[in-house]
């Protein structure tokens, strides 16, 4: 019941936003190299890996949107955060997931900030982050570094 309730949370407060960070420290992290390791088609819980084509996915991971610099602030005394990130071809992420250690996937749709940059309310401290386009239809993300992002105790790692 509680890491049902956690979960409904966590996508509930994905989409919802947070305030801004008490005490507790900013991460911040700067990609110049670029890998795509894998592309995922889960975004949720329910949802399977969907099969990609080989020439599709071949020619995805040069479509990725590139994290040219990322900042996840946390806000204290919760398991909220902000994360905003910088890089290239943003206009074609419309979000993020989410996947816990535990398992657990939430969503959040991304805020197109004056800067350029894109900003997401997170509701974990341990989890991956991968941006998410519509490709086809599909919902893709990209796996790797400058791609997607690492959270460990409410700090950005890779």
């Amino acid at each position: 019941m509680k890491n049902a309730l956690q979960v409904r949370l966590f996508s509930c407060l994905l989409v919802l936003g947070c305030g801004k960070s008490g005490s507790e420290t900013v991460s911040e992290q700067s990609f110049t190299s670029f890998q795509v390791d894998s592309l995922t088609t889960r975004f949720l819980e329910q949802d399977k890996e969907l099969p990609l084509d080989a020439k599709v996915a071949f020619s995805l991971r040069a479509y990725c949107p590139k994290i040219r610099k990322a900042r996840y602030t946390p806000q204290a005394g919760t398991e909220m955060g902000t994360l905003q990130v910088w890089g290239e071809d943003l206009d074609r992420v419309w979000g993020v997931v989410g996947r816990s250690t535990g398992g657990q996937l939430g969503q959040a749709k991304s805020k197109n900030e004056a800067d350029g940059s894109q900003r997401f309310a997170l509701g974990c401290r341990d989890c991956q982050i991968v941006l998410g386009m519509l490709v086809e239809g599909k919902n893709v993300g990209c796996v790797g570094p400058g791609h997607s992002l690492q959270l460990q105790h409410g700090k950005l790692v890779y």
